[in-house]
């Protein structure tokens, strides 16, 4: 019974195992990888999709004429596109479906005269694989050696390139006996009647034909008289160094150029208003005032206070601390964590020490959210967001300006916030934001003084938006 027992399970689980790699099997078919397989020129262009991070292996042997490229499973059609390619670069494409870690290895076999490239596109992700002769490159070469070195024998003339019978191919032959290697040797030339483009002939040219290269990333100075090498991106058969677009001796007026130096040219930048609000907020510090109780902590308090008006503030900060940590619940903590942020902004101002800015405006904007109903609210908005504005911190800048709005709608200091607002805006490049500020201050502005200024800097908008 046992025996039987057993014989059922393993049948079952071999039926079992077999769906599953079946299901496995047809899964991976179904994410495989796809191929088109193009002719561009005289090179071979297979452009693998469907992965979006390619995981792939490409190994050529030592003499180059085989190349092996491990890569995710293909599907049925292009398993069976590979099977039937011929192409005058391969020889021929082995396929191995079940290569290591269920990859496709395609072996190819490649001609004596071609070589092989692979990269990976982006947007879509694909991998390509380029097969092309190299024929050419090294007929240049060889045709370089024998040109720059007059000690050596002439070189047998090259075969001309050959072209397929529907297109008209003019092949450029030198004359017998020299060492010139002939242009079709080079790169494959189609003769058109354009009237734009030289005919290279002996390194002569002449117009009325146009040069379309079947290889344009060669060497093609013999087909132009110089050593310059076909950079990618666009290419112009016609003019292949656009020299259309180059300037003359003769396009050029002398009596121009006399002019032009007797010229002076003074650059006209922006002129920056600035704003002096920061200058009379510093220029009006608050002033404190406590008053005098017989108790011990309010004796250390005018002391501190004592400190901070004598400017000590090496002294005052040190026993500001000690207060703060004896006194956690104290009275008088606004005030001294005011004098204290007062301090460092001070010291600022006198030594230009970063870390004193930064300790500044942080307490200031703490004291804010904890005090924002006291008196010094106000004030330390606007000193915050002046700050920042002159530093250049835009973004800052707009966020303590605009919590100022919400917090303080109806202060006398609100056109003024506003066109700060529109100044931020600006400096980010915003300029319909900043227009749409300025806007509202001229129309509705509560002070003849903050309208006539939001009018003004529109102009400066409009100066940096270049819509002179």
């Amino acid at each position: 019974m046992r025996r039987l027992n057993f014989k059922f399970v393993t049948i079952s689980t071999a039926l079992y195992l077999g769906l599953g790699v079946g299901l496995v099997s047809k899964a991976r078919a179904a994410e495989g990888v796809t191929v088109s397989v193009t002719r561009i020129g005289d090179a071979s262009h297979f452009e693998f999709s469907g992965p979006v991070l390619w995981k792939y292996d490409l190994k050529k042997s030592s003499d180059g004429r085989t190349a092996t490229l491990r890569l995710p499973a293909l599907k049925n059609e292009a398993l069976a596109r590979f099977k039937s390619v011929a192409d005058s670069n391969i020889k021929s494409v082995q396929i191995n479906p079940n290569g290591v870690d269920n990859t496709t290895e395609l072996t190819f076999q490649l001609m004596p005269t071609a070589d092989l490239f692979d990269y990976v596109s982006e947007q879509p992700t694909h991998l390509i694989i380029d097969v092309f002769p190299k024929a050419s490159s090294v007929a240049v070469t060889e045709s370089h050696a024998s040109a720059d070195d007059e000690d050596d024998e002439p070189a047998e003339p090259a075969e001309p390139a050959k072209v397929p019978a529907a297109k008209k191919v003019a092949s450029v032959l030198p004359p017998k006996g020299s060492a010139r290697k002939p242009a079709g040797g080079d790169f494959v030339l189609l003769a058109k009647k354009d009237g734009n483009a030289p005919f290279a002939e002996n390194g002569k040219t002449s117009a009325g034909d146009d040069l379309a290269l079947i290889q344009p990333h060669v060497k093609i100075d013999r087909a132009i008289g110089d050593d310059r090498v076909v950079p990618h991106g666009i290419f112009d058969g016609g003019d292949p160094e656009f020299r259309r677009f180059k300037l003359k001796d003769f396009e050029i007026k002398p009596e121009a150029i006399a002019i032009s130096r007797a010229n002076f040219y003074l650059p006209f930048p922006m002129l920056e208003l600035g704003s002096t609000h920061l200058k009379s907020l510093l220029a009006a510090p608050p002033i404190y005032e406590i008053v005098p109780v017989e108790t011990q902590e309010n004796k250390e308090a005018r002391l501190l206070l004592t400190l901070f008006s004598n400017k000590r503030p090496a002294l005052f900060l040190q026993t500001a601390d000690g207060f703060l940590h004896k006194y956690p619940n104290s009275a008088f903590e606004e005030i001294v964590r005011y004098m204290i942020a007062d301090t460092h902004m001070n010291l600022y101002r006198s030594e230009g020490v970063a870390s004193d800015y930064e300790a500044a405006l942080g307490m200031y904007n703490n004291l804010t959210e904890r005090y924002p109903k006291s008196p010094l609210t106000e004030r330390t908005l606007l000193l915050t967001g002046y700050s920042y504005l002159e530093h250049g911190d835009s973004f800052g800048a707009l966020k303590t300006f605009q919590r100022f709005e919400r917090v303080r709608p109806e202060s006398k200091y609100l056109d003024q916030v506003k066109i700060s607002i529109a100044e931020a805006y600006l400096n980010l490049d915003r300029f319909d934001d900043a227009t749409k500020i300025l806007d509202g201050v001229e129309s509705q502005g509560k002070s003849a003084r903050a309208r006539e200024e939001a009018a003004y800097r529109k102009g400066d908008v409009l100066f940096r938006s270049k819509k002179y």
